[in-house]
């Protein structure tokens, strides 16, 4: 239950990341990330190995690959939410290091 709520929320958040960046046309895109599509395939492959090695009595590979991708899932969905960055997607402006802004002899 666990790993398929993180799951969907991570979905949902990559699903609002990409309308965003659709707005901006093929740039926003590229720079948008994992679509969405990519990202549900990959977590229902997850969850087919999953059940695949339950129904294999596979007990210990079972819980190791659980275990495993709930923790990456986890520090996955703190790093997008406590570590999001709020610039815009586009026209970012460049920042100039002070090192090299002025002369040298100032």
């Amino acid at each position: 239950a666990f790993m398929s709520s993180m799951m969907m929320l991570i979905f949902a958040k990559r699903v609002k990341a990409y309308e965003k960046a659709a707005i901006y046309g093929d740039e926003g895109l590229e720079k948008a990330g994992v679509s969405p599509t990519t990202l549900a395939g990959v977590f229902s492959f997850v969850f087919l190995l999953i059940i695949i090695f339950a129904l294999l009595k596979l007990v210990n590979e079972t819980l190791v690959c659980a275990v495993v991708t709930c923790i990456l899932l986890f520090t996955y969905m703190l790093k997008i939410t406590l570590f999001e960055t709020q610039e815009p997607l586009l026209n970012k402006k460049n920042k100039v290091d002070d090192y090299y802004a002025g002369s040298l002899f100032t």
